[in-house]
């Protein structure tokens, strides 16, 4: 019988990198690792092996030498080397001509060119599988155009025959991909051992709303006033690639015209999870249900289900789904999911006596793919930081009872990176943002390493993890490291994103991923594509990042770029639930994450395009950035800002006028010369800044421009608008 890892993936255990994903990680297999007697080491290197894989400790997949081994990436070579020989491994070939894009066109004579281009350079191996799959050797084979790959499920023996055929230039692993949740569990590993030390930051993950109406995050942004000028997304299709979509609740209803399951054969819209109904609840959510929770409620949905009843599906899965609301005229594609920056861990336990440094090795690869084969030549996700914890647990061969002797323990200790040359070109500071008072508790020590000059790792081999004792008794300590390779935005699904929308004028908003206790270099892949409007999440009672939404910077040297583009509502999000998931109605419930916060970006370039529908996706993208509020924080941790839903539609073409233009007199309620009350019925609201958007250009505001200049640029346009508004928002 054919058996496929597919099914199986799921239940891997450790730290694969094809496994390691930004959502439902799970926590680091315990290996037995020796306690040692501080009384009989010495100074040698600790045996501790790196949790790497589901059953094996060793890091270099063989290579068997038979034909196409030279485009294996190492996660493919890796996964093809564990494989039963009847067993189906899920791989993505590339092919050698991606020069596709038609020079930056996406007209239909263009895209016609570039499928009869693909079908060319694919055509050898879809008859090469065709025949094959009777046989049971081959199945579920996806062909794709708007990137030159194909999917494929084949045995190894097939696999490598593949990678010796014409135009095969390369061949991955397909694997799995997971929607963005609350907090990637790749941080949540670290979470839960820190919080036996302190408080430790922890968002919280989904709560019940019980009151109100209208979601917090629509109004914030300014959609609700948009909304109210006639500007709903009407004529704009924006595809959910998600868990799918519960068009039965009534805040979807009606909403979604088409649909497609990818992990399933569903022909009508569901969703088993929650999550995608969730988002699509924030993009497109009726007017008109119990909660107003849809940014834009005129938008048509596609619901492409890609992740299955546990959140989770393929790499494979979401290009298919994306090519698919592409080719069915998506106008954007809203995806809130991802693959975080890969880890690599090593831990044990190590003792050492007064005056003596204990070692422990811990091996550093060029590239992720080469913690699999250790002359990979794929570098999508590259080493750049380290993250070390140490914990003493006896001292004088007593073990430590109480967390004041730790602490007076640790005082002695003081750890190294080094490299293989024995320096030291990494800085370590303490992490002290991952606990609630912003310090590392004094009985540990809890470390990020990071180049010094800001570049990758660029040594690999074996480095050393050093712990000096100045205590006058031999101590035992306990270690955790783990070094990150995060995507620079050339792995395979960033690519995918960027050749997709070159080639189909198709937006791509994408979730930044909620890694981000990490810090710096910490943004999931796709969106680490340059293509892709990247979206991290903000707080909703500051204008601040949360501290979950992951960080850029994306790349290194001349190709370092901020990485994410904005920052939206993600945290304490109120959207529509799937109706299978409780004996609720119509039910609600309030989530965090950056997969929250996408959609809300979604919906706004819904608005932009109805209220432009020539606008193209460089100009959504130049209009989303430009009137972005600006923030105190730097470009990778928020991009260009905050989103502003109602300037950023402003700037696409200018909104109606509001249904009452008559107003009062103006009033300066706080007597600083600035007439925040335009209409003059002695509040200052959203409705103030919508009669100053109507009357910026008349004949009254003219005369008086001092009255309404609130940005201080000496005339009154837009931009003291956008002041007016943003000071409504503060207040």
């Amino acid at each position: 019988m054919i058996r496929t890892q597919r099914g199986t993936r799921a239940v891997v255990v450790g730290i694969v990198f094809c496994l390691l994903l930004s959502a439902t990680l799970a926590p680091v297999s315990k290996a037995a690792l020796p306690t040692t007697d501080v009384d009989s080491v010495g100074p040698e290197r600790s045996t501790a092996a790196a949790t790497v894989s589901d059953s094996a400790n060793n890091t270099t997949a063989s290579d068997n030498g038979t034909t196409g081994s030279d485009v294996l990436s190492g996660v493919a070579a890796y996964r093809l080397s564990r494989a039963e020989s009847d067993e189906l491994v899920p791989v993505i070939l590339v092919f050698d001509d991606q020069s596709r894009d038609g020079g930056g066109r996406n007209d239909t004579t263009t895209r016609a060119q570039i499928r009869a281009t693909t079908n060319r350079t694919q055509s050898d191996v879809r008859e090469f599988l065709d025949a094959r799959r009777a046989n049971g050797t081959v199945a579920d084979v996806k062909p794709f155009w708007t990137r030159n790959a194909l999917a494929v499920e084949a045995t190894p023996a097939v696999v490598r025959t593949l990678g010796g055929m014409p135009n095969v230039s390369a061949i991955h692993y397909d694997r799995p991909i997971y929607a963005t949740g609350s907090v990637s569990p790749s941080v949540s590993a670290y979470l839960d051992s820190l919080s036996a030390y302190g408080e430790t930051v922890r968002p919280d993950s989904v709560q019940r709303a019980t009151s109100g109406t209208e979601s917090w995050s629509v109004k914030s942004i300014g959609a609700d006033a948009v909304q109210e000028r006639g500007i709903t997304g009407t004529g704009a299709n924006v595809s959910v690639i998600d868990s799918g979509i519960d068009d039965s609740h009534p805040a979807l209803r009606g909403q979604v015209v088409r649909w497609q399951d990818f992990v399933g054969d569903s022909s009508q819209p569901f969703d088993p999870w929650g999550h995608g109904t969730h988002v699509a609840g924030t993009v497109a959510g009726r007017t008109d249900a119990n909660r107003s929770v849809g940014v834009a409620p005129g938008a048509r949905l596609f619901g492409a289900r890609a992740l299955n009843a546990d959140g989770q599906g393929s790499m494979s899965d979401v290009m298919a789904a994306m090519e698919w609301s592409a080719e069915n005229h998506a106008d954007v594609v809203s995806a809130s999911l991802g693959a975080s920056p890969f880890p690599l861990e090593y831990r044990g336990e190590r003792g050492v006596r007064p005056n003596e440094t204990g070692t422990a090795d811990i091996e550093l690869y060029a590239n992720g793919s080469g913690v699999y084969q250790t002359n990979a030549k794929y570098d999508g996700f590259k080493p750049a930081y380290v993250y070390v914890l140490v914990e003493p647990t006896r001292v004088g061969g007593e073990q430590i009872q109480s967390d004041e002797r730790r602490a007076e323990v640790m005082r002695n200790l003081s750890v190294t990176l080094r490299d293989p040359a024995g320096e030291t070109p990494l800085r370590g500071v303490d992490a002290g943002w991952w606990f609630a008072d912003g310090r590392v508790p004094a009985q540990i020590a809890y470390q990020r390493f990071t180049p010094r000059n800001g570049t990758a790792i660029e040594t690999p081999g074996n480095w050393s993890l050093d712990v000096e004792n100045d205590h006058p008794e031999s101590v035992s300590y306990r270690y955790r490291t783990t070094a990150y390779y995060p995507s620079n935005g050339s792995d395979q699904f960033s690519r995918y994103v960027d050749s997709l929308v070159t080639t189909t004028d198709t937006v791509a908003v994408i979730s930044a991923g909620n890694a981000g206790l990490l810090g710096n270099r910490s943004v999931a892949s796709p969106g680490a594509s340059a293509g892709a409007i990247t979206v991290g999440a903000s707080r909703q009672t500051a204008s601040d990042v949360t501290s979950f939404s992951s960080r850029g910077p994306v790349g290194f040297g001349a190709d370092r770029r901020p990485g994410i583009d904005l920052i939206a509502p993600g945290e304490n999000v109120t959207s529509a639930y799937s109706t299978s998931q409780t004996d609720e109605a119509e039910p609600y419930v309030t989530r965090d994450g950056t997969s929250m916060a996408a959609p809300h970006v979604s919906g706004t370039v819904a608005l932009l395009l109805d209220a432009n529908p020539n606008a193209t996706r460089s100009d959504v993208t130049r209009v989303l950035r430009s009137t972005a509020r600006p923030l105190p924080q730097t470009a990778p941790t928020v991009g260009a800002g905050m989103l502003d839903t109602w300037s950023a539609v402003n700037e696409t073409a200018e909104l109606p006028p509001s249904v009452t233009t008559e107003t009062a007199p103006p009033t300066d309620p706080d007597g600083d010369g600035r007439y925040e009350d335009v209409n003059g019925d002695g509040n200052v609201t959203l409705a103030d800044v919508q009669t100053l958007f109507a009357h910026r250009n008349a004949g009254a505001v003219e005369d008086s421009q001092e009255a309404f200049d609130f940005s201080g640029n000496g005339r009154v346009n837009v931009v003291d608008v956008q002041a007016l508004f943003a000071a409504v928002r503060e207040n």
